[in-house]
């Protein structure tokens, strides 16, 4: 079973065969790098925000917690707050609006994500867990003796049971392209430390990283619906992309980074079409 990724280069449409769609998930509960709290809170508008004060906690970090029914576990994201930063170089530079503007946003604005910790509610096992990721590049102990399992080539971490074989905590830093396409998504320049040219990814590829998102959200829409997706249904929604992806292209619809016009309309109906046929 393969899922279809339909991308316009320029007016190049180019359909794109992936391997299977859950393996495509890395972003955690649609949470992406460079989200801001405020993006969060409208993702999950009746969730529990609590802020949280660890003892690595400094002035310039944010540590929140998020819980709510459906969620299927409990968020534990760490942001990067800027206004500290900006307000010390305002003191130098009083007349710099940019400085001014910084500083005084509030914390839906200013406070953006950094790295993401799901803890399930109910433990997933490792063979479970290993379908959608693969296998873990390491198994380890770590400075406190807990055991993990690490996937560099996705930046995640799991939290091991004694025994190794169930995952209680999932913890994610990004990659090098999830954290392009933080800034992508919300129509901002990548910075010069993330930039295509300096880390050799093409357009491409962060078109790739784009859709691998929306895909993983519409996914984890269609199971907050109480549709598993997998097995037949799994190949039906397959089949429902293909389908609305070439409707979207006789539509005129096209996709470039940072706008993938066609294949979120083609997620969006084939998601529709799910909830029709399977929703509970």
């Amino acid at each position: 079973m393969r899922a279809v990724r339909t991308i316009a280069i320029g007016t190049v449409v180019a359909t794109l065969m992936l391997t299977t769609m859950a393996t495509q998930a890395e972003v955690l509960m649609g949470i992406n790098y460079h989200a801001t709290l405020g993006d969060i809170k409208r993702l999950y508008p009746n969730a529990t925000y609590e802020k949280l004060k660890p003892a690595w906690l400094t002035e310039e970090d944010a540590f929140i917690k998020i819980s709510g029914v459906g969620l299927g576990g409990t968020l534990r994201v760490a942001f990067t707050d800027l206004r500290p930063a900006a307000k010390r170089l305002l003191a130098k530079e009083k007349d710099s609006s940019a400085y001014k503007k910084f500083a005084a946003q509030k914390d839906d604005d200013a406070l953006t994500v950094e790295w993401v910790r799901l803890t399930y509610t109910a433990p997933v096992m490792l063979d479970t867990f290993k379908k959608r990721y693969g296998s873990p590049g390491k198994c380890e102990h770590d400075e406190s003796f807990a055991f993990e399992c690490e996937w560099p080539n996705r930046a995640l971490t799991a939290s091991m049971s004694a025994d190794g074989k169930i995952v209680g905590t999932v913890t994610t830093g990004f990659t090098l392209s999830e954290k392009q396409m933080g800034y992508t998504l919300k129509g901002e320049k990548i910075p010069p430390w993330l930039s295509p040219a300096r880390n050799n990814l093409s357009e491409e590829d962060l078109m790739k990283k784009e859709y691998d998102t929306a895909l993983e959200s519409a996914i984890h829409d269609l199971e907050r619906a109480g549709i598993d997706v997998s097995g037949p249904v799994h190949e039906q929604f397959d089949k429902s992309i293909r389908f609305f992806a070439q409707e979207a292209i006789r539509q005129g619809l096209i996709d470039k980074v940072g706008d993938l016009a066609a294949s979120h309309s083609a997620l969006k109906n084939a998601k529709a079409h799910m909830l029709q046929q399977y929703g509970k």
